[in-house]
């Protein structure tokens, strides 16, 4: 079962900040994660794209479980 959530924090270098935001991670996207990988990173579902997080951006991204 895939449990929606919603990016309440996502803190990236500013040089990614644009690319990031141009995929829809960003603040207030709502999402679900489909994978994750063996070193930490993750697969979300974001608008029916799916977006690769390497492991010290997933880390540092905060989220919430939309009810």
């Amino acid at each position: 079962m895939r449990v929606p959530i919603r990016l309440i924090e996502v803190p990236v270098p500013g040089k990614n900040q644009l690319r990031m935001q141009e995929m829809g991670v960003r603040v207030g996207a709502q999402t679900f994660i489909v994978q994750h990988s063996a070193y930490g990173g993750l697969i979300l579902n974001i608008a029916g794209a799916r977006v690769a997080i390497d492991h010290r951006s997933a880390k540092a991204i905060q989220a919430e479980v939309m009810a």
